[in-house]
């Protein structure tokens, strides 16, 4: 039943954030940037110069990008390129600019047709190509992106960028051996904290636990992220370092006393160790917090059994089966009842 507990919990890292991370969050563009752009085309309504028309559209470019006002930045672009007179180098940085409009926008085949342009101009240049790679991979066209990554390391095999991406490649593939050999040879300073959850996963996956806890380790020193610390918790509780484990559990409840996540893991590592006592009451306080989680539940069933209160025991698989919205969680639930009703 551990196994199968375990893998509930690991549900709570990868697939419901413990600390509701998300990168996809949007800014609503703010009145200021709003009031800017609209002074600025009143401007360009004006009677100016070449000059001063070509530095007052850059600006709107500028400000529309930042406002994720993103139809006034293509418009801006736009006429940028139509002016005449434009240098190879202003040509390329225009559409580039159109590039990442589209590419913001979502319009990623409009994307890529720019960003060809842009290279049409410069060959050699890797930060287009890399932009290109990483639509194609955000696009689940693996084979194109890997075939990018690859074009740019054939210009400059130093670019840490397109080994990242080809990392990112092959976790997406599943080929976790050769994710974790390019996500190696890429320098720290490249990495954000999404890719260091993907190399411990590589490592996870690998069944190469010491490796993830060493490089947690090394990615969490000096760093606060709480995620990155829960996740090295969850490791060493894979290693059987329980002390470890409890010690950065109780440090991340510490800084964030309502996370109620962070109670049932520890409640399930206090129960994994014996100390029934405490496990019961960690999980009652997770309760306090959120009383709707059936994996909470689900650990009290566990904890009642094993002190010998069946009819206890029996009370929380119910609530856990009633208040699961996950079928493999719920499926759990229904096999304890069921364990429990033949005791």
């Amino acid at each position: 039943m551990n196994r199968i507990i375990v893998y509930i919990l690991l549900l709570l890292i990868f697939y419901y954030p413990v600390f509701g991370f998300d990168n996809d969050a949007v800014l609503s563009p703010d009145e200021q940037s709003l009031k800017e752009i609209n002074e600025i085309c009143a401007r360009l309504d004006t009677d100016c110069s070449k000059k001063e028309k070509i530095q007052l559209l850059e600006l709107l470019a500028d400000k529309s990008i930042t406002a994720t006002q993103y139809h006034s930045a293509l418009d801006a672009y736009s006429k940028l390129l139509d002016l005449k007179g434009n240098s190879k180098r202003k040509k390329f940085q225009y559409y580039v600019g159109l590039g990442n409009a589209y590419a913001l926008k979502g319009d990623y085949i409009l994307s890529i047709q720019n960003y060809r342009n842009a290279i049409s101009l410069c060959r050699k240049n890797i930060d287009v190509k890399i932009k290109i790679g990483n639509i194609f991979l955000k696009s689940n066209l693996y084979e194109l992106a890997e075939e990018s990554f690859r074009d740019v390391l054939s210009i400059n095999n130093n670019s840490d960028e397109a080994k990242k991406g080809l990392g990112d490649v092959f976790y997406e593939l599943g080929v976790y051996i050769k994710a974790v050999d390019y996500y190696t040879k890429t320098d720290l300073s490249a990495y954000n904290k999404e890719t260091v959850v993907k190399v411990v996963d590589c490592y996870r996956n690998l069944d190469r636990i010491d490796d993830a806890v060493n490089f947690l380790e090394m990615a969490t020193v000096g760093n606060k992220d709480k995620e990155l610390i829960f996740l090295l918790a969850t490791f060493y509780v894979d290693k059987k370092e329980y002390v470890k484990a409890k010690k950065l559990l109780l440090r991340l409840i510490e800084e964030d006393a309502k996370n109620f996540k962070l109670y049932i893991y520890l409640g399930y590592l206090y129960e994994l160790t014996g100390d029934f006592v405490h496990a019961k009451k960690i999980l009652d306080m997770a309760s306090s917090l959120n009383s709707s989680y059936a994996t909470t539940d689900l650990l009290q069933a566990r904890i009642a059994y094993k002190t010998g209160n069946l009819l206890e025991s029996k009370k929380y698989a119910r609530n856990a089966y009633s208040k699961a919205t996950i079928f493999f969680v719920k499926n759990q639930a229904q096999k304890m009842l069921q364990f429990l009703d033949n005791k």
